[in-house]
């Protein structure tokens, strides 16, 4: 109230009366009066947040119905390239089902990365172990972990290192294995790279804790030598002794390499350095001792089958049942011979009876060992038969039987090498004219010694008429006698006529199919078809005519010496020769010495079927044929098994490696030193001697391993790199896609 000018306070005592200070000069109460504020009930502030959630839930589904089949809108981020055909989040996501909502479910259900990684093994082939540390077997994993240890040197972990082991334990972190998604991130964007790793996410299991590659990094250990190279060259004394002297001597110097590139060259994919093939590097100064040609004693061939040679004269006195047999013959029995007999025990007690004996001489043998003789003979004069006159298959699946494993085809032609069934009649023609009678008429129980000759018996469902019989019949029986008078090849002038004198081939001039001699043509009688001399063509006289003729017998001096056969044999195949049919390596890569030291080498050893290993024995010996075992190294397999390496370490067999190098970024960067920078011949090592065992682990390198060191010039963070992903893989096991099983239309 305002009186005179002043203001006065009119407040009444109920509200609080008159204050000390009173109104201020413009009438306003000195103690402000605040606005009323009215504070919300929890049902108002309840109905109001219900209002709001109601507004935003049918926002949401507006915006779901109408991107429904889009699930660009609920990914964390874009696929992969490499991923981006994926149309829905159940291709991956285990948790997921195929409906258009059950994406909800993944937001709240639980997730399982086992059947995660599940969903890209589907496509991604790894193996049984993939989720294994490096895809390998536990305990696999289990003995390299342990070999690992005990090559680390003692180092400071780091302190990182230490922190990390003590927050995610690797041990645990891993029970259930390395998932997929541990190391391969999706919805990073399409051109991330999904198999780009952090050195740390490789040193949370590794129990060797290092800072980087040169500080602390366990040092090499004979890289990258594992075992002994799968092919024998000695670097070492080809560079000290054979080089040089084939250049002194002034011998094949243009096939001679000069620089490392000469012999090698880089693999397909260039972390290995492939060889150059034989028929390029090496055949120039060895193939003469594959096929032979350098081979000063003994024969050049292999002998397949041979008659051995056998005390015929004491066989006869003790009346053995042996039939005809070569008298000359001094043959041994060959291995390939003996496996190709002793198919079952009985026949193999058989040889080792044989073998025992001096086969040329038998006059100390006792009944028994005359007749493990005996049926020796019977064996191979069977085996002979059945090559000749059956198929050879059936020979060779006997074997297969014996060791019960199949020969397939393939197989056998390479064991054969394509026997020309020629070669086997000639076998029988020359060496036992009478052999099919003979085998016939021992298979029916007719006993035959060397001095009974065999009568004719009809082969088995072969009609044969009268005077058929062998393609070339025998001059002599067994016992030395002409054959029958009936045969119209014996030379008995009686046959095909009653007597001499109605013998068309007689020779008896006066009794011809003509009136006179003068008409006889083969009287030898000048005046034949001609009225006089001058005028018989065949007369042979010397005087000009229209034929030419001389009456010069030819000298055997004249006459070309026979070759000898294994000389006609240059080019290598089959041949005869002294009682034996043998084979002659064709050159590098001959398929029947490849075929036997495989069939040999994986029966070598068994019990049942030991003589499989003389025959191995014999063809990797240091004289044996075809040199095989000079270059390719001999491994041990399963049981007592050996296994030849035919073909240098390739990148096709290349599994369980854990690190990776390319060459060709390196060639340029050592100058003339090249190769030997990192590869230094170590001309002490004992190379040749690690291979007269076949453990391949246990070898001497020809060259001193590569250090450490000469890698750490380059290879740091700041120059050519150092991560773990630049030199080592985690999958050890090939990777692969394989094509989709789509069905042929109709099918």
């Amino acid at each position: 109230m305002k009186t005179d000018a002043r203001w006065h306070c009119t407040r009444p005592t109920s509200r609080g009366g008159k204050c000390e200070q009173g109104p201020g000069p413009d009438g306003v109460c000195c103690k402000a009066i605040p606005k009323c504020r009215p504070k919300l009930t929890l049902r108002a502030k309840r109905a109001r947040a219900t209002r709001w959630i109601a507004s935003l839930a049918v926002g949401f589904l507006a915006v779901i119905f109408a991107y429904a089949g889009d699930i660009n809108l609920l990914m964390p981020g874009p696929l992969n390239t490499a991923h981006s055909s994926l149309k829905s989040c159940g291709d991956c996501h285990a948790n997921v089902s195929s409906g258009e909502f059950d994406w909800i479910h993944s937001i709240f259900g639980p997730s399982d990365p086992v059947k995660d990684s599940g969903a890209c093994l589907k496509c991604h082939k790894i193996g049984t172990d993939a989720l294994n540390p490096h895809n390998l077997a536990l305990d696999k994993l289990a003995a390299l972990t342990e070999r690992h240890q005990a090559a680390v040197q003692a180092n400071t972990e780091p302190i990182m290192a230490s922190f990390r082991q003590a927050l995610f334990p690797a041990g645990k972190t891993f029970e259930k294995g390395v998932f997929c998604a541990t190391c391969h991130k999706e919805h990073q964007g399409e051109k991330f790279d999904l198999k780009a790793m952090a050195d740390v996410q490789c040193q949370t299991c590794h129990t060797a804790q290092f800072s980087n590659f040169k500080n602390g990094h366990p040092q090499f250990t004979d890289y990258p030598y594992g075992r002994r190279t799968r092919v024998i060259f000695d670097h070492s004394s080809h560079f000290s002794e054979h080089f040089p002297k084939a250049l002194a001597d002034n011998k094949n110097v243009k096939s001679l390499p000069g620089v490392c590139a000469d012999c090698h060259t880089p693999s397909a994919n260039s972390g290995l350095m492939a060889v150059k093939p034989f028929e390029q590097m090496c055949s120039t100064c060895h193939i003469g001792q594959i096929v032979g040609t350098d081979r000063a004693t003994g024969p050049k061939g292999i002998t397949f089958l041979a008659l051995p040679g056998l005390d015929v004269e004491t066989l006869r006195e003790k009346k053995a049942d042996i039939g005809e047999w070569p008298e000359d013959s001094e043959a041994e029995i060959a291995p390939l011979m003996k496996l190709l007999i002793g198919w079952d025990e009985e026949r193999r007690e058989m040889l080792r009876t044989v073998e025992k004996l001096d086969l040329l001489d038998l006059t100390e043998a006792t009944d028994e060992e005359i007749a493990a003789v005996e049926k020796l003979v019977w064996e191979v004069k069977s085996l002979v038969y059945q090559l000749a006159w059956t198929k050879t298959s059936d020979v060779m699946k006997m074997q297969g039987a014996a060791m019960a494993s199949e020969v397939d085809p393939k197989l056998l032609a390479s064991l054969t090498a394509n026997l020309s069934r020629d070669v086997l009649l000639g076998v029988q023609r020359d060496w036992l004219p009478n052999l099919p009678t003979e085998v016939l008429r021992h298979r029916r129980g007719e006993p035959m010694t060397p001095a009974t000759a065999p009568d004719p018996v009809e082969e088995p469902g072969d009609k044969k008429t009268e005077g058929e019989g062998l393609d070339t019949p025998p001059e002599k029986t067994a016992d030395g006698s002409k054959p029958d008078q009936s045969d119209i090849l014996s030379g008995d002038d009686s046959i095909l006529a009653e007597n001499k004198n109605d013998d068309i081939l007689s020779g008896d001039e006066a009794k011809t199919p003509a009136d006179k001699k003068d008409d006889d043509i083969l009287s030898g009688d000048d005046s034949i078809l001609a009225e006089n001399k001058d005028d018989d063509i065949l007369a042979g006289e010397e005087k000009e005519s229209e034929v030419a003729a001389t009456d010069k017998p030819v000298t055997k001096e004249e006459l070309p010496a026979p070759m000898a056969a294994e000389a006609w044999a240059e080019f290598g195949g089959w041949y005869r020769q002294e009682f034996a049919v043998l084979y002659k390596p064709v050159g590098h890569k001959d398929k029947f010495m490849q075929a036997w030291l495989d069939f040999s080498g994986r029966q070598y050893g068994k019990a049942d079927s030991n003589l499989a290993s003389p025959v191995f024995d014999r063809l990797t010996g240091k004289d044996a044929q075809g040199k095989c075992a000079k270059c390719h190294s001999v491994d041990s397999g399963d049981g007592d098994s050996l296994k030849i390496n035919w073909s240098p370490f390739s990148v096709t067999n290349s599994l369980e490696r854990f690190t990776k190098f390319s060459h060709e970024p390196h060639f340029g960067l050592f100058g003339e030193k090249g190769c030997v920078a990192c590869h230094e011949i170590n001309g002490a090592a004992k190379y040749q001697q690690t291979y007269k065992a076949n453990d391949p682990k246990v070898f001497a390198s020809n060259f001193k391993p590569v250090e450490q060191q000469v890698c750490t010039v380059c290879h740091q963070k700041t120059a050519a790199g150092e991560g773990c992903l630049l030199c080592h893989i985690y999958h050890v096991e090939n990777i692969s896609t394989p094509i989709m099983q789509t069905k042929l239309p109709g099918k």
